[in-house]
Order: structure tokens, then sequence, then C-alpha cells
């Protein structure tokens, strides 16, 4: 059998040009969207792309209008040449790859700017509360991306949760019709949710990591629907402060029980009804953020 080989293209109108050359690969092409830096977590995310689709565009595009700290763009790593590398282990599956890693000018047409959106709130709280415009950003360059991608399908971890429901959101604001498929966290062998973050961590750090996914899964174990003595909400929140007061090499930025599917914080349980236990901390400069299903 001949592999494909990965192809890259740096700009809209080639991208274009090749899903004119293949419109039976355009009917069926899955989309994961990337700002690169690649690890098992996005390559679990072109797989399972790669086994549900004809083709698969993968996008690696450092986005200056989500970083609202601009130290943590300056920070973000560029490896391009790794992560085609990386993808390139997937073409024994047989699907063609496509790597898209346009400029800025490119994909927003030289003026590169976020735009305003209202997400109904979705975007207010956690990662939008800490993180000022940064939502408007995802969603601007997501936005652009699906213009530029006409995917049927389109992948996201289920570890940036909030940016999952934003993006949710924007698809029924712009009426898209395509399919966002979340996929589950990816972990390192302690626990520790796989991140491009991780990388700024030293080997002793990364195994001191798994406190947060340690802590979640006590957060499970006494929250969950199953559980003999179940806990309230309010009290697995301080359950998880009390464990803070413990750890202090971790700054809880936010913990908090939501209803799945959205940001709504909890105070009570609903027959029925599905959640979400939310964390993020700043850990030696790094923000990491996880959460867990209860």
């Amino acid at each position: 059998m001949n592999h494909p080989e990965i192809l890259l293209l740096r700009h809209r109108i080639e991208l274009a040009d090749s899903l004119a050359k293949h419109p039976e690969w355009a009917q069926c092409l899955g989309f994961v969207p990337t700002m690169g830096a690649l690890h098992q977590g996005h390559l679990a995310l072109a797989e399972r792309a790669a086994r549900e689709n004809k083709a698969v565009v993968v996008s690696v595009f450092v986005n200056p209008t989500q970083f609202n700290n601009p130290q943590d763009l300056a920070l973000y790593p560029h490896t391009l040449d790794q992560d085609i590398k990386l993808l390139a282990t997937l073409l024994p599956l047989g699907t063609p790859i496509w790597v898209y890693a346009p400029n800025a000018e490119d994909l927003y047409d030289q003026t590169v700017v976020a735009r305003n959106f209202d997400f109904q709130g979705v975007d207010a709280v956690f990662e939008g509360a800490d993180r000022p415009g940064h939502f408007n950003g995802v969603g601007t360059v997501v936005s652009l991306l699906w213009k530029a991608v006409p995917a049927q399908r389109v992948y996201f971890g289920e570890k940036d949760y909030q940016q999952l429901c934003v993006v949710q959101a924007l698809k029924r604001m712009e009426n898209h019709d395509l399919e966002i498929v979340p996929c589950p966290i990816v972990r390192e062998s302690n626990g520790l949710a796989m991140s491009s973050r991780n990388e700024r961590l030293t080997t002793a750090q990364r195994e001191r990591a798994a406190w947060i996914y340690q802590t979640l899964q006590e957060v499970a174990r006494q929250g969950s629907a199953s559980a003999p003595n179940r806990l309230r909400p309010n009290e697995l929140r301080n359950l998880v402060a009390k464990k803070a007061q413990e750890a202090p090499d971790f700054q809880i930025a936010y913990f908090d029980i939501v209803e799945e599917g959205g940001v709504n914080r909890v105070d009570h349980w609903s027959a029925g009804a599905r959640y979400r236990a939310l964390i993020a901390v700043e850990f030696h400069g790094v923000r990491l953020i996880d959460n867990i299903a209860l």
C-alpha cells in the first residue's frame, strides 16, 4: 500500500486548490484546529479524524488575538517540523493529512483584530473572567478557520471544556452545518492532562502536577451520584480549598461544579442531571487546567 505524505499548505488559496482537486475528500473532511506544539493529545484528535473521514486538515496557527498576556504569546513554542513528524506517524492509516499553517495576515485578511461576540455569558466566567478578551480571540480564529477549511467534522479536546462550550455557541450563532466532535482528555502516565504548557515544567514539576488530577479524582469519588454519602457541591468546593491549603505550591485560580454542557455553577444536585468539575491552577508560573465528569 502506498501511504500518502503530509502536505504542508501555507495559504488559504493553496488549501482551496487542493480541495478542488479532490472533491471526494472535500465531501468527507475532518478538521483538527491547533496552535502547534503538538503532543499525544493532539495526535489522538488527528487519529480519530483520520479514522472517521476521507482526509484530514490539521491547522497549526498560534493565534495572537486570544492571548491577553503578551508573555504567554512570546513563550508559546513553535515546533512545526516536529509537529509534521508526529502527524506522519498516522500516515499508515492511509488517510491524507494536510497541515494548514498560515501566517496571521493570510488568515485574518491583513487586519489582525478580534471580533466581539455575544456568547450569552459562556465566556464571562472561569477562563473568560481571568483572561479578558480570550474567547473573543478564540471565536474569531475558529470562525476564520471554519471559512478556510470547509470540513464536515471538527475535533476538539474536552480538556479545554469552556472553549468547547464557546465553540458550540459559535456554531449555533453562525448556523454552521458541521459536527463538533468532543474527544476525551489524554493524560500522561501520572494523570496530568496533556498540554503544550507542560513543556514549561521540569520533570520533577510534571510529576508533582499530578496533584491536579488526583484532586479531581477525589472530587469524583465523593461527588458522583453513586457515592454512598455524596457530598454537596459546596462541600466539594470546601474539600478542594482544604487540599489546596495543604499544597501551597498550587494557587487555585478557580474550582467549580457546573452542569454538563454549559458553565452554570450549581449549588445542589438535580435528579438525572450530569455535572462536571472544572479547575485551573497556577503552578510555578504555568497555568494548568483540567476537568472531570461527575
